[in-house]
């Protein structure tokens, strides 16, 4: 097992834990949705899709904004994130986006 898979189970087992999940329960899409819960900084609670889908893209944008592909530019009336998009994103197959994704996240959680 590579460095970086036995840190992406490390980091899946850590969230799995604190929001009492099985580790099966956590992908890509719930790793990027508790980001955005911690960028908005809205408290855990059952949220709507609208909200989900608004909390994916805040943690979408914040992973890659390490990996300078986004840039923050202010927080709305309603607290959320603005990002700017400074540089496009690889238009590569969804494997190569998933790790992309992956790579993001590690880099924002500091592994």
């Amino acid at each position: 097992m590579t460095n970086e898979a036995a840190h992406w189970d490390e980091l899946r087992g850590s969230i799995a834990d604190r929001f009492q999940k099985t580790l099966e329960e956590i992908d890509i899409q719930s790793i990027l949705f508790v980001v955005g819960l911690q960028e908005t900084g809205i408290q855990f609670k059952h949220y709507n899709k609208d909200d989900k889908v608004n909390l994916i893209h805040v943690g979408t944008c914040m992973v890659l904004a390490d990996l300078d592909f986004y840039r923050f530019t202010h927080r709305d009336a309603d607290g959320w994130p603005h990002f700017t998009l400074i540089k496009p994103i690889p238009a590569n197959s969804p494997g190569e986006q998933t790790l992309l994704i992956k790579k993001a996240i590690l880099s924002y959680f500091g592994y």
